[in-house]
């Protein structure tokens, strides 16, 4: 079985596994908020020397819905979306992916926090990895469990599922980690996958670490006063 192939298609889950639900919130996209949700995304220079893009960016951000989770977030008002193109170290990965949404006010990023970013989203993040089946490729979810992203200056939560590949019965593991972030007017979802627990989870959490400074530095495109 071809890891290339796998890893193609692992590549694919990760746009499937974005961050999910507030396919109800209103939407008035304004461009503060689509620079908003720019200026969050990873790019190659923050990635490292190996790293190359696998899939550009999708002409259309992912919608913020999963029928597994579907909450009512009517309090936020979404501003703005964006998304990273896939990147991948190598034909085996890891692979990484990111969107991130902002909303009109801090207030309203933090109402949406509350709503979405929950234990169900988990169901969410497995459904990506399922969801990501194709060319003769089967994906199987074995375990699924949240993750401690670390400390970090920003509200954070993590998502971890473990699963399986089967290509002419021959199954090979896959892990998907990824890690929602929070803080200002915006709320981003970085999406690790790849053939090694302990290579896709330090990605993880390394990149985490680079994009939870990164929005905690942006300045609000409206006035301050709320907290995160």
């Amino acid at each position: 079985m071809a890891r290339r192939v796998i890893g193609g298609l692992l590549a694919c889950a990760l746009a499937l596994s974005a961050l999910a639900a507030v396919a109800e919130a209103a939407v008035a996209l304004t461009p503060a908020g689509a620079r908003i949700a720019r200026e969050a995304l990873l790019g190659g220079h923050d990635l490292g020397r190996g790293w190359s893009v696998a899939s550009p960016a999708p002409v259309s951000v992912p919608a913020l819905s999963c029928p597994r989770f579907h909450p009512r977030t009517d309090a936020g008002l979404q501003s703005g979306a964006a998304a990273s193109a896939t990147f991948e170290d190598g034909p085996s990965g890891p692979f990484v992916a990111q969107t991130a949404y902002a909303f009109a006010t801090i207030a309203e990023r933090a109402r949406v926090w509350r709503a979405v970013v929950r234990p169900a989203l988990l169901g969410c993040v497995a459904e990506g990895l399922v969801g990501g089946a194709g060319e003769g490729v089967d994906f199987k979810v074995s375990a699924k469990r949240l993750l401690a992203p670390g400390k970090l200056a920003v509200a954070a939560a993590g998502f971890s599922v473990t699963g399986s590949a089967t290509s002419n019965e021959t199954p090979t593991d896959v892990y998907l980690d990824a890690v929602v972030l929070g803080h200002g007017q915006t709320i981003t979802e970085i999406s690790v996958s790849g053939f090694e627990e302990g290579q896709v989870r330090s990605e993880a959490l390394r990149l985490a670490r680079i994009v939870a400074g990164r929005i905690a530095r942006a300045r609000s495109a409206s006035a301050a006063g709320a907290t995160r």
